[in-house]
């Protein structure tokens, strides 16, 4: 375990892949490692092909999206554990995420020109 890790410490909630990216790239189940990290490095997991015409050292990988209940909701869960509140926090993070990739770009270089290009996919994790 890194420093980073410290507020992960005793929780043992992996992410799940999800996405039309994730589904493109027969992406299911648990998020390992591995095709994590074959993704930040643009390639398909379980291959060596490149994802993306070029590799560019100070490319974007991706973004860290973040969603908090507020805290009278966390309480309420941690008191009565009750996963009705849990399953209503990841639906409604889902539903949100799945806006949020309909609406999702790639940057597109041709001929000196830099355009956006919505693709309407993304490969994410969530819990």
């Amino acid at each position: 375990m890194s420093k980073e890790d410290y507020y992960t410490e005793g929780q043992e909630i992996r992410g799940e892949w999800q996405g039309i990216g994730a589904e493109k790239l027969a992406l299911s189940g648990a998020v390992d490692q591995e095709s994590f990290g074959a993704l930040c490095e643009n390639k398909r997991p379980g291959t060596e092909e490149r994802l993306t015409q070029r590799t560019k050292g100070n490319r974007i990988v991706g973004y860290d999206f973040n969603f908090h209940c507020p805290k009278s909701v966390a309480v309420a869960y941690e008191f009565t554990r009750d996963e009705r509140i849990l399953d209503a926090f990841k639906v409604s993070v889902n539903q949100t995420m799945r806006e949020i990739e309909l609406e999702a770009q790639t940057r597109v270089r041709q001929n000196e020109a830099n355009q956006n290009r919505t693709t309407g996919n993304m490969a994410r994790t969530a819990l």
